[in-house]
């Protein structure tokens, strides 16, 4: 256990020293000074400039800057701000912890095709903590805490919870991990927000809520008949439950395709993401109750960490860009 324990530490590390390195930019002065832009710019002439406080220029980190007005001969004015930078770094930390999250998720990988166990317990939940790091300091960073992506953060928590618990002797933990995932759901169904009165895509809402929630019957059915062939109907209520709750889930993550308050990137990745995670539960599913198939913990991981990759980063990118109001 040391010894494998030791082995990722030190290809994290790894890891960390490479993304360093690599994402440093390094200083690139201007061929020229910024002063001399243009004081004409087509009919508009320069009235004036004005310098920022040192306070804002300390939150800025600009190199060099011009702050000038214009005006035309018809008196229309034209504020105008170019700011030059000669390197920028702040957001080396951030694409280092998604870079760690998506190497780990692959040595997780690795580890199920080689079946070793004991690295899957070091990689498994090193992947979501990484992610669930780089959510919290990008939302931090882009000061959007206050916003559902909070939800996200939250979700993502319960996620890491339940990737422990199912690494756990599943006799004993498996309702343990079923129910942080379940409570997980619940915060990313919060996170997508409700559902408007009148929605504007009516008919095709209904058809693709009418598709998941056929679609989840017919799983659901499937799944109850390999309980009582396994013997573990005490599992059937806690299934169901969550059968109900993942498909609410991917329900309102389909429903921001038509939601006009969500960007389209946004909708796009966490639609993905969360059909992903969907795909991994039901495989999940069936794979501990109904029947094994070739590369099942393989093929499930990777549909898990596709979709809380696309979970987290739309989410990140949809309220980072979402206009306010």
């Amino acid at each position: 256990m040391k010894k494998q324990f030791g082995l990722a530490v030190c290809i994290l590390l790894a890891a960390i020293a490479y993304l360093k390195v690599f994402t440093t930019i390094e200083a690139v002065p201007l061929p020229a000074d910024i002063e001399g832009f243009p004081k004409q710019i087509a009919s508009f002439t320069m009235t004036g400039s004005s310098d920022f406080s040192d306070k804002v220029l300390q939150e800025l980190g600009v190199s060099s800057y011009i702050n000038r007005d214009y005006r035309d001969k018809e008196g229309h004015q034209l504020s105008l701000y170019l700011g030059y930078y000669e390197e920028q770094r702040e957001g080396s930390m951030i694409h280092t912890l998604l870079g760690l999250a998506w190497f780990s998720g692959m040595l997780d990988w690795y580890a199920i095709w080689r079946k070793n166990k004991k690295l899957e317990v070091v990689s498994k939940p090193l992947t979501i903590f990484f992610l669930l790091l780089w959510v919290f300091v990008f939302g931090f960073q882009e000061a959007i805490l206050d916003t559902n992506l909070l939800f996200f953060i939250i979700a993502l928590g319960f996620c890491l919870a339940g990737d422990i618990f199912l690494l756990l002797p599943p006799e004993r933990f498996f309702i343990h991990g079923l129910s942080a995932f379940l409570i997980g759901h619940l915060w990313y169904i919060l996170g997508f927000g409700g559902f408007e009165r009148s929605p504007k895509y009516l008919v095709p809402i209904l058809i693709y809520f009418f598709v998941i929630i056929v679609v989840g019957y017919q799983v659901v059915g499937r799944l109850i008949y390999g309980l009582r062939e396994k013997k573990k109907e005490h599992l059937t209520a806690p299934i169901i439950i969550y059968s109900i709750v993942i498909t609410v889930m991917l329900g309102s993550s389909g429903y921001r395709f038509f939601d006009s308050d969500w960007t389209t990137a946004g909708a796009y990745l966490t639609g993905i993401g969360a059909l992903f995670f969907y795909i991994s539960d039901v495989l999940n599913a069936w794979e501990r109750f109904v029947n094994k198939f070739r590369n099942d913990r393989l093929i499930i991981m990777v549909t898990y960490h596709l979709g809380q990759f696309g979970l987290a980063v739309g989410a990140a990118l949809h309220f980072a860009n979402k206009l306010p109001g």
